[in-house]
């Protein structure tokens, strides 16, 4: 959206609703959820690749992306059947069901992924450090 004249552009047509977006500081890339995907729009171009598709019974997180622009990371949490809700509802029953969660990296180009991490419980909340990509949290 352009704050000046309020002119707003549309940047995707996706299928599924675009969901956990992030982007780089300067918005030029952006990462979002779509479906079981994880998809990347260059937004100077608007060359949209799919860096991640899930395949198994997994919920995906929202994506991180490292501040080199060379990959994105995202928590993965097996589906469990929990009723989600408002205010944390089903939290408590999900954190203890939940017993194969990951933290997953896609390289940005879409040339793979791999699992970094894999825990016997709920992961969330990655975060790339802001001006280190070899440190995060979670």
């Amino acid at each position: 959206m352009n704050l000046d004249t309020g002119e707003i552009v549309q940047l995707t047509d996706e299928a599924h609703s675009a969901s956990d977006i992030t982007e780089t500081p300067d918005s030029r890339m952006v990462v979002y959820g779509t479906g079981k995907k994880i998809r990347k729009l260059d937004a100077e171009t608007g060359e949209i690749i799919t860096i991640y598709e899930e395949t198994g019974a997994f919920h995906m997180g929202a994506p991180s992306i490292a501040r080199n622009r060379r990959y994105a990371a995202f928590c993965r949490n097996e589906n469990v059947d929990v009723p989600r809700g408002p205010n944390y509802a089903g939290f408590k029953d999900r954190f203890f069901r939940v017993k194969d969660g990951r933290i997953t990296l896609a390289y940005l180009d879409g040339s793979g992924w791999f699992d970094v991490i894999k825990d016997t419980h709920p992961v969330g909340h990655f975060q790339f450090c802001p001006d280190d990509s070899t440190m995060a949290a979670r």
